[in-house]
């Protein structure tokens, strides 16, 4: 076998730019999960790193029904360690029963998908094995890429860095999902409650894992369209009005600040600028009035779409006001 040597190194963690002897070190020496893709049309093969010899890794197939997938050739490969992922080309070799990647190459950071996690109704469930035990448990949240899942505090519970073969859950559209997973971490919920377990998903397929980022994002702006709604008609008869007199509606409102819907003629304002004077109104009627900063501004192709005020130097009396306006609005 030739190529670049994967020889084993005494390594604590994965250095900002590793090398890829010290980053394979590292995977043996913990048992890494790692993706194994032998195209991009097919689904990757989650395997675990397991240890390194003669300048190969020998990895071990999770889901042992997918080994003979496994076959010799070119694969591309992805590594985490320590939150960062790390992708690389690779051959498979198989030899005497064992699998084991060489002459490894073009050691690069891998993206990781970006998908917002997401709270998901009570009582959906997750199925889940770790050799011949089998748990199910109520998902907490999920993302593209992974799910909370809440355990109950039993001693038998996969702990962290447990490999599982094969997690299952439902959609409310579709077939169930179904791959391998790595518990990153279990941690408690709240001080001696019962801890959640952050489970990392593997060798999920393409088709799956796109129908979960799409149902992920969708239901994500399912609610963020019902917050809108919602905060349209709390707020429907709240305005800022700026120092310079302009009045503008209020869409979001709290004792840190305000969220103002932003006209044209706005383009001028500019973010971090201190506004000394600002005041909120109800029905017109002046509740309080305060100085604020321009936190963020949100514009669409250079137009001014809302504003994020944040106020500054608050009183206790100025607050008073304003947790009252909240209330009367809230209620």
């Amino acid at each position: 076998m030739t190529g670049q040597s994967l020889h084993l190194q005494e390594t604590t963690r994965a250095a900002p730019h590793p090398s890829l002897p010290d980053l394979f070190a590292l995977a043996a020496r913990r048992r890494a999960p790692l993706e194994v893709a032998t195209s991009k049309a097919s689904a990757p093969i989650a395997v675990v790193a397991s240890e390194g010899d003669a300048g190969c890794l020998r990895v071990d197939v999770i889901l042992p029904a997918l080994t003979d997938d496994l076959a010799e050739g070119p694969v591309s490969c992805t590594l985490e360690l320590d939150g960062r992922r790390w992708a690389f080309d690779a051959e498979v070799v198989r030899h005497a029963g064992q699998i084991t990647l060489s002459r490894a190459r073009r050691l690069r950071a891998a993206q990781r998908r970006t998908s917002p996690r997401i709270s998901v109704p009570h009582g959906t469930t997750v199925l889940f094995s770790e050799g011949d035990r089998v748990f199910r448990r109520e998902i907490v949240d999920l993302g593209a890429s992974g799910l909370g899942v809440q355990y109950v505090g039993h001693d038998g519970e996969p702990a962290e860095g447990t490999m599982l073969a094969q997690v299952r859950f439902a959609l409310p559209l579709g077939a169930a999902i179904t791959a391998a997973a790595a518990v990153r971490h279990v941690r408690p919920a709240a001080p001696g409650g019962p801890p959640i377990a952050g489970m990392e998903l593997l060798g999920l397929g393409e088709a799956d894992s796109k129908r979960l980022d799409a149902w992920v994002r969708g239901l994500t702006r399912t609610r963020k369209r019902e917050e809108a709604v919602r905060n349209a008609a709390v707020f429907a008869q709240t305005s800022v009005r700026l120092s310079d007199g302009r009045n503008r509606p209020a869409t979001a409102l709290d004792t840190d600040g305000a969220t103002i819907a932003l006209e044209e003629p706005d383009r001028d304002l500019a973010q971090n600028s201190v506004l000394p004077v600002v005041e909120v109104r109800q029905n017109s009627v002046l509740v309080v009035s305060l100085r604020a900063q321009i936190a963020d501004i949100v514009t669409h192709r250079a137009r001014p779409l809302q504003a994020r005020l944040a106020w500054l130097d608050v009183r206790p009396e100025q607050l008073g006001r304003l947790s009252r306006l909240l209330h009367r609005l809230r209620d």
